[in-house]
């Protein structure tokens, strides 16, 4: 099944995003810590559409970085792509239900 991995060691962020994600009925796991992270990742990976934030747009490039290191992640984005790939994904969910 196609979930949306959320990392981010704040706990506000990790909540407020799974919930927005969550409104478009994706199913949401998170990890708070690059440890957990990469777990998640390896069990994830392959799957396709693993994305990580790249360093330009990251207050701290510590999870994306290990992402990116260890070939975890197939693109690598600012926020604002990452947000745009989001919603585009949203759309194509929005109108494979109707």
């Amino acid at each position: 099944m196609n979930f949306i991995l959320v990392i981010d060691d704040s706990p506000t962020i990790r909540t407020s995003v799974e919930f927005t994600v969550k409104d478009f009925g994706y199913p949401v796991k998170h990890a708070g810590n690059g440890a957990d992270a990469l777990e998640k990742i390896k069990q994830i990976k392959g799957q396709g559409g693993d994305m990580a934030q790249d360093e330009e747009s990251c207050i701290v490039f510590g999870m994306s970085n290990e992402a990116i290191k260890r070939g975890a992640a197939d693109m690598v984005k600012n926020i604002m792509g990452i947000i745009d790939h989001l919603r585009g994904l949203a759309r194509y969910s929005f109108q494979a239900v109707q």
